[in-house]
């Protein structure tokens, strides 16, 4: 027995006067008393003239934080595509089925080439006649714990979801997925991604939640998981996961 893939479907101003009036020879009338070398007590600049710019101003390429760091977006997952195997995350894999247990970070189906690299998240994909003894709910969860730096800001959570079922269509949702945002103890901090088999799809997905929690400063678990019931299988895919979050480095 395996694991069975169904597919669905911006110039500088200067200014000068002279402070007389040049006649029409062009000389200038010098003042009855004053040298001609001294200069005009009204040589200066008119007070109505506009003040010189020394240039145009400086535009920062990006906005400045009060100490004059650049907010920069960073990846906090580690193996977010899977592709480094099974590393860096916490696999449950579905118990006691035939052929099993299965991995969750596998290559897919031939079917269905990976969205990024070579390796997915697979859920589920066995039905609970499949486990001894039989079943009526099949379970499995993958989950990394992520440190989430103090002042973080923009925090999101993306990637593509396919998903692949062996129910019948217009049938009710009897195969879950849920994808969340957790705290250490398993309590839910925000729900990110909730599928069923009544969600067929017929190409990778994506997806992109804002992390609206507030979590900065903070540990918290990124938790996938699955239940599969006694007939049918279906099929819960990830791929290409990212959770970046803005920081000041």
């Amino acid at each position: 027995m395996s694991r069975v893939l169904v597919l669905a479907p911006l110039l500088a101003l200067a200014a000068c006067a002279t402070g007389s009036r040049p006649d029409d020879s062009g000389q200038v009338d010098a003042l009855p008393g004053v040298p001609d070398s001294e200069p005009r007590a009204d040589a200066s600049r008119p007070i109505d003239a506009p003040a010189p710019i020394d240039a145009e101003p400086h535009v920062d390429a990006a906005p400045l934080t009060p100490d004059g760091c650049v907010p920069t977006p960073s990846e906090r997952l580690a193996n977010p595509a899977f592709d480094q195997g099974r590393v860096l995350w916490n696999e449950t894999p579905v118990p006691n089925v035939s052929g099993g247990p299965y991995p969750i970070i596998a290559m897919p189906p031939s079917v269905l080439p990976a969205q990024s690299g070579t390796y997915v998240a697979w859920f589920g994909g066995v039905q609970g006649f499949d486990a001894n003894p039989p079943s009526n709910s099949l379970a499995d969860a993958l989950d990394q714990n992520v440190a989430i730096p103090a002042g973080a800001t923009a925090l999101a959570l993306k990637g593509y979801y396919y998903v692949a079922t062996g129910e019948s269509a217009g049938g009710s949702a009897a195969d879950h997925f849920a994808l969340e945002l957790v705290t250490s103890a398993g309590v839910v901090v925000q729900p990110i991604l909730a599928l069923d088999n009544t969600m067929p799809t017929s190409a990778w997905t994506p997806f992109t939640v804002p992390i609206t929690a507030v979590v900065a400063g903070t540990t918290v678990r990124v938790r996938a998981r699955s239940t599969n019931d006694i007939l049918y299988p279906t099929s819960f895919y990830l791929d290409s996961l990212s959770l970046t979050a803005t920081t000041c480095p």
